[in-house]
C-alpha cells in the first residue's frame, strides 16, 4: 500500500514545493487597480461598500462582525471567520458618497493594506475603481495567489459587492 501511495504523495511534495518557492520569490508587498460599472445608483453602491454590519451576509468566510470602535463613522471592526481566525479593519477615510478606504491592520492570513473605493456616477449607473495596496506575509498564500492572481482580493471585494447589490435589490419591497 506504501508503494502505491508513494508516487502521489512524491507528487504532493513537488506540488507543495513549487508553491512554497514561487511564494518565497513573490515580493510580499502588491499594488492593483480594478475597475467596474454597475447599473445601481452611486448611493446604493455607497450604501453596499460602507455597511460593515451586512458582511457577513456577502461575504462567505466571514461568521460574525463586531465593530470595535465608531469614531464619527470611521468605524474599527473585527471580521470572526467561519474556519477560524480573524481580520480587523479600520476605515481610513470616508467622504461620501464617493471616497471609502479602509485598511485591514491585522489578520491571521498574514494580510494587511489598504483598499479605496472610488465612486463616479455614470449614464449607465456607477463607475467602481477599487485600489489595492496590500502585503502578505504568509509565503504559502503569496505563492497560491500568484497562480490564482494576484488581484485575488481585488476580484473577491468586488464579487462582494455584487452580492450586497442583488441582496439588495431582493430585500428592497
Amino acid at each position: 500500500m506504501i508503494k502505491a501511495l508513494t508516487p502521489l504523495l512524491i507528487f504532493l511534495a513537488i506540488i507543495v514545493s513549487i508553491i512554497l518557492i514561487v511564494g518565497k520569490i513573490q515580493s510580499p508587498e502588491f499594488e492593483g487597480q480594478l475597475e467596474v460599472e454597475v447599473p445601481d445608483r452611486r448611493n446604493v453602491v455607497w450604501g453596499a461598500v460602507t455597511d460593515v454590519t451586512r458582511i457577513p451576509y456577502i461575504k462567505r468566510d466571514v461568521e460574525q462582525v463586531e465593530i470595535l470602535s465608531n469614531n464619527r463613522g470611521l468605524i474599527t471592526w473585527r471580521e470572526n471567520l467561519k474556519r477560524g481566525g480573524t481580520r480587523t479593519y479600520v476605515t481610513l477615510e470616508k467622504k461620501e458618497p464617493f471616497l471609502y478606504t479602509i485598511e485591514l491592520i491585522n489578520s491571521t492570513s498574514g494580510i494587511t493594506g489598504t483598499w479605496t473605493y472610488v465612486m463616479k456616477t455614470t449614464e449607465n449607473g456607477t463607475l467602481i475603481t477599487l485600489h489595492e495596496r496590500s502585503i502578505t506575509k504568509n509565503v504559502w498564500i503569496r505563492g497560491i495567489n500568484k497562480f490564482r492572481g494576484r488581484d485575488n482580493n481585488l476580484i473577491v471585494l468586488i464579487k462582494s459587492l455584487r452580492v450586497a447589490l442583488f441582496r439588495n435589490l431582493i430585500d428592497t419591497p
